[in-house]
């Protein structure tokens, strides 16, 4: 269904399929197959192998129009209660692709755990979040998206610029953000974030609104 409506977007909307950057989660990881799945599905609209993954290659870089995207596999491990990060992959991806990074304009990191645990019980954000921004440092990334949590997050570290992302999840009971951003350049950067309330009626008359936050 994924493959399906993507491809008659980017047919509709006259969309490169290598504009489509793609990072798994922990509902991508299957133990049998690993992320067998989400490979064929990756590779069913790029149409290459350049964002594809395994539990040994959990970091890809891949750069167009001068922008850089290092898409960060967090659920590497094949573990659904947390993410992680495999630093020694990541270190060695860094060094190896040192000059395409540093030629880049723009650079963007994608996780799909979030950085900071939100409340008392979550305990599903990245273990290892501060060897992360340590080794990130070095290499001057400006943004950094991940989804997992579906409520906002918005900081800087290493000034890097830190933004939950997000989807709409029909089954949870509280509030859930949505969020479009978009990059211009590193200092011009719109973002609207909308969240989304069960508790309400909309113009429709149908249960659940979007509020606007900013």
């Amino acid at each position: 269904k994924a493959t399906d409506f993507f491809k008659s977007l980017f047919e509709r909307l006259k969309i490169n399929s290598k504009n489509f950057i793609v990072c798994p989660g922990n509902h991508d990881c299957n133990t049998e197959k690993h992320f067998g799945d989400f490979n064929t599905f990756s590779y069913s609209i790029r149409e290459d192998h350049q964002l594809e993954f395994d539990i040994t290659n959990s970091n890809r870089i891949y750069i167009k129009d001068d922008i850089c995207f290092l898409s960060i596999n967090t659920a590497y491990q094949l573990e659904n209660s947390y993410g992680k990060v495999d630093i020694e992959n990541l270190q060695n991806l860094l060094r190896d692709k040192y000059k395409e990074i540093e030629s880049s304009k723009i650079r963007i990191i994608l996780c799909h755990h979030h950085i900071l645990n939100l409340h008392d019980k979550d305990s599903s954000a990245i273990k290892n979040s501060y060897q992360l921004f340590e080794l990130l440092k070095q290499y001057n990334f400006n943004f950094l998206f991940h989804a997992h949590q579906h409520s906002r997050q918005l900081f800087k570290i290493n000034n890097i610029q830190v933004n939950s992302t997000s989807s709409l999840l029909e089954t949870r009971t509280n509030s859930n953000l949505i969020a479009y951003y978009e990059i211009r350049d590193v200092d011009n950067f719109v973002k609207e974030e909308y969240t989304f309330l069960k508790d309400e009626t909309n113009s429709n008359g149908r249960q659940g609104s979007y509020r606007k936050l900013c």
